[in-house]
């Protein structure tokens, strides 16, 4: 069964929130709350509660200019607040006071305030916003002027009680000329759901007991007063400003709001259960606040002198998201650190990083520019490498020092599969083994790497698939669908990594390898513009325990690594592809990427 599409009221509509004017402050109201746009429901108030909680703590969902909302602490004073915003360069005026309404009451005196924390930070800044929620007084109306007006098809008609719920959002600014883009140019935002049960049954939704009825949710505004709503200006800012406060742009930002509030309203009442669970490993505004910095550093800069064939948004905007997670990671792993000309702290016991697989050496070269010692290598270089710091790496009589190069041309070849007969663990114990020694270095060649690096050393696999075993030989590899124990251990993560996908296979089996080698895994879904973004940390070893429970781990030794290559298909011919790439020299084409 479908709901009506949304309808707007007329521009005389009378309005159905009526505020009652503050004791002794007849110049300070009441505001006249315009309805705009409204929708049937069948979702009830225990749903619509729910939905606005959620709404509340995640602003997103209504603005995708906006990254989050850090909710302040109850009973954080208001005074205290304002003091706070002017330091750290938030809009903001003197809060008003909270609106009192005809027929409502504070639904148990919840009041929030919150600061919206926008995605770009160069075109808005931070804004703070009390909401308020409230609920019919005494729990129900009845369609008698209070309520749902008789022949009103929004109720379904009739003149049964009516169970009403508002929550309004007010914003701490004084006009409409000082109100951030990403926020409709008025001074309230109004959320009514009205409510007819015809029954009241024991279900399973998410919003509670499954309620039974016919309702409506609509949008209302508060407009500004004439007198405050644009500056004194003339020039074409004005102009612009104006065009944002006519009533048809506002409607068109209700329709957007009572679209979206219908839309999760309705996925409450059926039970929706959140597809994918992030900040599992490191919290949301840490990794949000480092990538917003990151972003106004590098990316105007990243983008215009990107010089590879591929979609420098894209990229650019992964790799800092990347970024931003990994230096937040590390301020967790390797505790606090030093300052930096960047303004990033730095840990001091930071071991260093390595990229194994680093493409076009972007990510590398922000977290050097950062202040993080590491470097990365791949099988071919690319055209940003220069720019991305080799060009400085010559010696004084012009040459190339390859040693000090931060991004590097070599091959990944682990020492333990060579030295004879035994280095192949994946062959039948009948078929003849190959002895292949390592790969000639003559000029032209290209270098190859042992896989051993400093202790501690932090690696990184952001190519993993052109790392994981199933590409040693070239051979076609599929990833078996995860197994139901997989599935289990994902499941409070990503619902998309339970489900039997290929990327989700090669998830889970990538997932199982480092398991066998006697790492913890653990899972985050990074918040990145990328459908991918899966991300497997291994930062202690299976059984070692945490703080006071720690122990010194069991120490994984070459033939326990062995075993594992042989249960996952063996390295069988990956030493000779090695071999045969290699004496390709740097001016082969084999397996080079762009990205």
């Amino acid at each position: 069964m479908t709901t009506a599409p949304p309808e707007e009221f007329d521009y005389d509509a009378e309005p159905l929130l009526s505020q009652i004017p503050a004791s002794g402050k007849a110049d300070d109201g009441p505001w006249t709350w315009t309805p705009m746009w409204w929708q049937s429901c069948r979702f009830g108030p225990d749903a619509f509660d729910a939905l606005m909680q959620n709404l509340v703590r995640n602003p997103n969902l209504l603005s995708s200019w906006l990254f989050r909302a850090d909710i302040l602490p109850e009973g954080f004073a208001i005074p205290a607040v304002e003091a706070a915003a002017a330091e750290a360069n938030v809009v903001s005026s003197t809060a008003t006071a909270l609106p009192t309404f005809h027929g409502f009451e504070r639904a148990d005196e919840r009041t929030v305030i919150r600061r919206l924390i926008p995605r770009n930070t160069l075109r808005d800044r931070p804004m703070l916003q009390t909401c308020v929620f409230y609920e019919s007084s005494g729990g129900t109306d009845h369609a008698d002027g209070d309520g749902l007006p008789e022949k009103d098809d929004r109720g379904g008609g009739g003149g049964g009680p009516v169970q009403r719920s508002v929550v309004v959002y007010l914003p701490h600014v004084a006009s409409a000329a000082d109100m951030p883009f990403y926020h409709p140019k008025v001074q309230g935002v109004g959320f009514l759901h009205e409510w007819r049960p015809s029954s009241l049954t024991e279900g399973t939704t998410a919003g509670g007991p499954e309620q039974h009825g016919t309702g409506t949710v609509s949008v209302h505004f508060a407009f500004f007063p004439a007198t405050t709503a644009v500056g004194g200006d003339d020039d074409g800012e004005g102009a612009e400003r104006d065009d944002k406060l006519s009533r048809p742009v506002l409607a068109r930002v209700a329709l957007r709001l009572v679209a979206i509030v219908h839309k999760h309203g309705e996925g409450v009442h059926r039970g929706y259960v959140k597809r994918v669970h992030h900040d599992q490993l490191v919290p949301q505004a840490r990794v949000q606040d480092r990538y917003t910095r990151l972003k106004e550093t590098y990316a105007r800069r990243l983008v215009q002198t990107w010089q590879e064939a591929t979609d420098p948004t894209k990229h650019v905007f992964e790799d800092l998201a990347i970024a931003a997670f990994l230096m937040e990671l590390w301020a967790d792993m390797y505790g606090g650190g030093r300052s930096t000309s960047s303004g990033q702290g730095v840990p001091d016991s930071f071991p260093g990083f390595v990229d194994v697989g680093c493409g076009n050496g972007l990510l590398v070269h922000v977290l050097n520019d950062a202040g993080y010692r590491g470097w990365g290598f791949d099988a071919r270089q690319r055209r940003s490498w220069q720019q991305y710091g080799n060009a400085r790496t010559t010696t004084a009589d012009g040459a190339e020092n390859d040693e000090e190069k931060p991004l590097r041309e070599c091959l990944l070849l682990p020492s333990f599969l060579l030295g004879g007969a035994d280095n192949d663990a994946g062959a039948d114990a009948g078929e003849a083994q190959p002895t292949t020694n390592a790969p000639p270095t003559r000029e032209g060649r290209l270098p190859t790497h042992d896989g051993r690096f400093p202790p501690g050393t932090f690696l990184i696999a952001n190519h993993a698939d052109e790392l994981t075993v199933h590409n040693f030989t070239g051979a076609r590899f599929r990833a078996p669908p995860p197994s139901a124990a997989a599935k289990a251990a994902t499941a409070s993560v990503s619902v998309t990594l339970g489900a039997a996908s290929t990327y989700a296979s090669f998830v889970e089996w990538v997932a199982a390898v480092a398991a066998d080698c006697g790492w913890h895994v653990e899972y985050e879904m990074l918040r990145m513009p990328s459908t991918r973004n899966a991300g497997l940390l291994g930062r202690r070893r299976a059984g070692a325990g945490e703080g006071a429970a720690a122990q010194e781990p069991p120490i994984f030794t070459v033939e326990q690594a062995r075993r594992v290559i042989a249960k996952y298909g063996g390295a069988h011919g990956f030493v000779e592809n090695v071999a045969k790439l290699a004496a390709e020299g740097k001016n082969g084409t084999s397996h080079a990427r762009n990205h």
